[in-house]
């Protein structure tokens, strides 16, 4: 694999991947905002054969664009809630809201989507994608669509998978898992109610929870792929579907990467 630093190829040669991340606070005695991102995402990008290039809250609007202008693919990750009044509700049940971080992540998807750049989308990515393209969320689903599937694990189990997933027969996902039924782990508390535009729904949980959605576009544009789970968290995962994941996505960059340099 060509600039695969897993691999021994040069990362001088690796294509960058833009990779979004989300503000903390910093402790009393140490006050001042933090820039925070599991590792598992970085790790992620360079089993997909990429460097990452992170992307902060607050970054100017220029510079995100301009990260993405030398980026070959997006992956939004995990993080806050998405602010409901970007689809048009109070919030009820939405906690840790980042305007900055949406803002910025706008800023970034617009330009990603604009260019054919592929994107991964991953838990609140998955939620932004949708959201910014015209869907909307639950905003909790225990108190807005109670049901007996358990979407919100915590503690030291967050890695394991605890529920099964169903993948439509010819979708992108399910050619990507090598099957059309798996199990994945999960950590949300929303969760897609509809559909942004061009969004098709293509994995369900037993309870009907939409667990993943493609962008449908033309072949020219590189493929969009939203999974609510966290594959990050399983990359050593034997069976190799969360690999599989970052590993289609690095062909997707690695395609998008050569087609700029033809071009």
């Amino acid at each position: 694999m060509r600039g695969d630093p897993d691999r021994g190829g040069s990362p001088a040669e690796a294509p960058l991947v833009a990779v979004t991340a989300a503000w903390s606070e910093g402790p009393a005695e140490h006050p001042g905002r933090r820039v925070w991102l599991e590792q598992g995402y970085l790790e992620g990008v360079r089993a997909a054969g990429a460097l990452p290039l992170v992307l902060g809250p607050g970054l100017e609007p220029d510079e995100v664009e301009e990260v993405l202008a030398r980026s070959s693919g997006l992956l939004l990750t995990g993080g806050e809630d998405v602010d409901p009044a970007l689809y048009g509700e109070a919030p009820e049940g939405a906690v840790d809201i980042s305007p900055e971080r949406d803002a910025m992540e706008a800023r970034a998807l617009d330009a990603a989507l604009a260019a054919g750049l592929p994107v991964l989308a991953i838990c609140r990515g998955f939620q932004f994608l949708n959201v910014h393209l015209g869907g909307d969320l639950w905003q909790d689903l225990p108190s807005q669509r109670p049901g007996d599937t358990d979407h919100e694990r915590a503690g030291p189990d967050v890695a394991r998978p605890v529920h099964a997933v169903r993948a439509a027969d010819g979708s992108l996902l399910a050619e990507v898992m090598g099957a059309t039924a798996f199990r994945t782990n999960s950590t949300h508390h929303q969760g897609l109610r509809s559909p942004g535009r061009g969004l098709v729904e293509v994995a369900w949980t037993g309870d009907g929870l939409v667990e993943a959605v493609e962008l449908r576009r033309p072949a020219a544009r590189a493929p969009v792929l939203a999974v609510q789970w966290h594959p990050e968290r399983r990359l050593p995962d034997p069976e190799g579907g969360s690999r599989r994941l970052f590993e289609w996505f690095g062909e997707a960059v690695r395609a998008a990467a050569g087609a700029a340099v033809s071009g």
